[in-house]
C-alpha cells in the first residue's frame, strides 16, 4: 500500500514537473524566435534589412524546430515552415513589402501557438 501511493505521488510529481518545463520551454523559445523575428521587421519598416537578414531567420526557425517537433503539432510547425519559405522567397526576389507581410503573420503564430498550451479552461476542454 505505502509502495503504491509512492509510485503515484513520484509519477505525479513527474506529470507536473514535465508539464512546467513545458510551459518554460515554450515560452522561451516563442519569446525568442518573437524578438527576432520583430527585430528584423522592424529593419524592413526602415528599409535596412537584407535578404540574408531574413535567411537568418529561416535558419534560427530550423533551429528551433528541431526540438519544438517534441512539444507542438507537426501542423503548427508547417504552417510557419511555410510562411517562413515565402518570406525567404520574397526576401531574395527583393519584394520586401511581401516578406515583411509574411514576417508579420509568422510573429502573429509566435503569439498565438503558446496560447494553445498554456494550462487553461478553454485548453483543457
Amino acid at each position: 500500500m505505502v509502495k503504491s501511493f509512492i509510485t503515484v505521488l513520484v509519477s505525479f510529481a513527474i506529470l507536473i514537473g514535465g508539464a512546467i518545463y513545458e510551459q518554460i520551454y515554450l515560452k522561451n523559445t516563442f519569446n525568442e524566435l518573437h524578438d527576432s523575428f520583430s527585430a528584423i521587421n522592424e529593419k524592413i519598416i526602415d528599409e535596412n534589412a537584407t535578404a540574408d537578414d531574413i535567411l537568418g531567420l529561416q535558419s534560427l526557425w530550423i533551429e528551433k524546430k528541431e526540438k519544438l517537433h517534441a512539444f507542438i503539432p507537426h501542423n503548427d510547425i508547417k504552417e510557419v515552415d511555410l510562411w517562413v519559405a515565402e518570406a525567404v522567397y520574397y526576401a531574395k526576389d527583393k519584394d520586401f513589402t511581401e516578406a515583411r507581410a509574411k514576417i508579420s503573420v509568422v510573429i502573429e503564430l509566435f503569439e498565438q501557438i503558446p496560447k494553445t498550451f498554456l494550462i487553461k479552461f478553454e485548453n483543457i476542454f
